[in-house]
Order: C-alpha cells, then structure tokens, then sequence
C-alpha cells in the first residue's frame, strides 16, 4: 500500500514530521508565516496541505503556521472560528449547487 503524500509527491508524515521540527525550532519567536518558511524550502501549497494533515497539531492564522502547543489560546480560537465560518460557506455553496441542479431538466444534464 503506498503512503500517503504531499501534492509534491513526497512522503507525507516525514513531511509532518520535518515541519513539527521546524515549527518546534522557531517556535519561540511566535508563528512562522509562509514567506518564512519558503526560506527552508517550505512552499505554501505543501504547508496548507501538511497543516491539514496534521491531525491538529499544526494551526496556521493572519499570522502563519505555529504548532498547538506554543500557539495562545486566543490563536487556537481564532483558527478554529476561521475553519467554522470556511465550513459554513462551502456547505452553503454545496447546497446552492445541489438546488441549481434539481433546477436542470434532464436534457441539459
């Protein structure tokens, strides 16, 4: 079975494994934005991804990715609110696009 990856095709849990040490290196200076972390090979598209993936442990915010465990709780509280109010807009769209489709006729689909 093959491991799950990075969009750039690259190991997914080394990736998070690498990143958690990064973040724990840098961590006392606060969160590492993007533009940061692109200077340790870190592209923006694989941070997304890996903070995705993360199980939690990676949070990213207006400030950038910092680990769980050095973020505030008003940083952990923010990310969470971000993610609620994304998860309400696409849902929102979900249905719009499951309304405009009962709206097709059959010839159209």
């Amino acid at each position: 079975m093959k491991k799950p990856q990075t969009p750039l095709g690259l190991d997914l849990a080394l990736r998070i494994s690498e990143l958690t040490q990064d973040l724990n290196f840098f961590g006392f200076w606060g969160p590492m934005t993007s533009a940061r972390l692109a200077c340790h090979g870190w592209r923006p598209r694989e941070l997304r991804h890996i903070a995705q993936n993360s199980k939690g442990r990676i949070i990213s915010g207006q400030d950038g990715y910092i680990l769980i465990e050095h973020a505030t709780q008003n940083q952990i509280n923010t990310c969470r609110e971000r993610l609620r109010s994304q998860a309400k807009s696409m849902m929102k769209r979900e249905r719009e696009i499951s309304k405009a489709e009962k709206g097709l006729s059959n010839d159209s689909i």
